[in-house]
């Protein structure tokens, strides 16, 4: 890559970091092969010319064309390295995919801090014994007020010029929300906003996503080819029978109801390694969660108890073979840990973990 190597963390000058982050969206140049083609052609050619020239009248006619065609050739090869040269001075010096990392999580806890002084949020309200608060990234609305690139690193991420981020502080009394948009370039946060709701005034949560399921069952077509069928495991019998298999999704949207009206939304990406999931074998994304984190906050709060062991099972019948309390979600004192739990942005590639 060109350029120097860059300082590292906040040490880097403001201006430097603002270059090397708005070209980091500008297209990479490809090494131009094809204008070393015309050069080299050009110059055959134009060689060739002379060569006519110095034989005689006979090759006078061919060596005209040669010499034209091999102008012509040169002078396209030419302005190509020029226009290679002009797209590498707006590509380079380029921020690396590690300094974009570092720019948006070096400024989480930054944001966090001030969420917790404009909501004026004391530890004591915080739920003890499980993380703090939840941190969602998703895509900013101002693209009218603030330039918005988007571009995929060379490890495979895509990443953006500007996020929005939304942290939610579980409080045992109210639902305080922070939500700011980080332009990357600078550092700085634009157009920060404050929520906050009583829990009890909650009224749910709803999402929506662009999902493909895949379950552990197929259609076999009755004795006409369409009706009268019935469904046969193809990848699981008995218990399993029935269970979703896998899923793939890619961009999904979070919205907080109070009052009866959308009080939070937010436009979630997913990113590319998390987008596939498979039951058992691959890890939830950090999304879902994370979402189901803030689910179990509300449900906690809302007055509403957790099912009975023994409890009939409200919803789909159980499928044949299955445990039923099997199916309960588990008690929320599991599980809990005093760290704070964020989304990984989309496109951001970690470990999956197998069992």
């Amino acid at each position: 890559m060109a350029g120097a190597q860059p300082k590292p963390g906040n040490l880097m000058h403001p201006e430097q970091r603002a270059e090397r982050a708005g070209k980091y969206f500008a297209p990479e140049p490809s090494t131009p092969v094809a204008q070393y083609v015309k050069l080299a052609f050009g110059g055959g050619l134009l060689l060739m010319a002379l060569v006519m020239f110095a034989v005689g009248d006979a090759a006078i006619c061919l060596g005209f064309l040669c010499g034209v065609g091999g102008a012509v050739l040169v002078v396209l090869g030419l302005v190509g390295l020029l226009n290679y040269a002009e797209a590498r001075r707006r590509a380079y010096p380029r921020a690396t995919d590690q300094e974009m990392d570092a720019w948006l999580y070096g400024a989480e806890e930054a944001i966090a801090q001030m969420g917790y002084r404009r909501l004026n949020i004391h530890p004591t309200e915080l739920a003890q014994g499980r993380r703090p608060y939840l941190v969602f990234y998703g895509i900013p609305e101002l693209f009218s007020v603030l330039p918005f690139h988007w571009n995929r690193g060379r490890d495979g991420k895509l990443r953006y010029s500007a996020y929005k981020i939304m942290i939610v502080y579980m409080s045992n009394w109210r639902l305080p929300v922070y939500e700011c948009v980080l332009d990357i370039a600078t550092g700085a946060t634009i157009r920060d906003s404050t929520k906050e709701y009583a829990l009890g005034n909650v009224d749910g949560m709803e999402t929506s996503a662009d999902r493909v399921s895949v379950f552990n069952e197929q259609w076999k077509p009755g004795s006409d080819g369409n009706s009268g069928g019935v469904f046969t495991g193809a990848i699981g019998n008995g218990p399993n029978m029935g269970a979703q298999f896998g899923h793939y999704t890619q961009r999904q949207i979070i919205k907080l109801l109070v009052s009866g009206r959308v009080a939070v939304d937010l436009w979630l990406g997913i990113a590319p390694n998390e987008a596939m999931v498979i039951q058992g074998v691959t890890e939830p994304s950090s999304v879902d969660a994370m979402i189901s984190q803030l689910r179990e906050h509300l449900r906690e709060h809302s007055g509403a108890a957790y099912p009975d062991g023994n409890a009939a099972l409200s919803g789909p019948a159980v499928p044949s073979g299955a445990d039923p309390t099997a199916l309960l979600m588990p008690p929320p004192s599991e599980g809990h840990t005093t760290e704070p739990i964020r989304q990984r942005p989309p496109g951001e590639e970690n470990e999956q973990r197998h069992s």
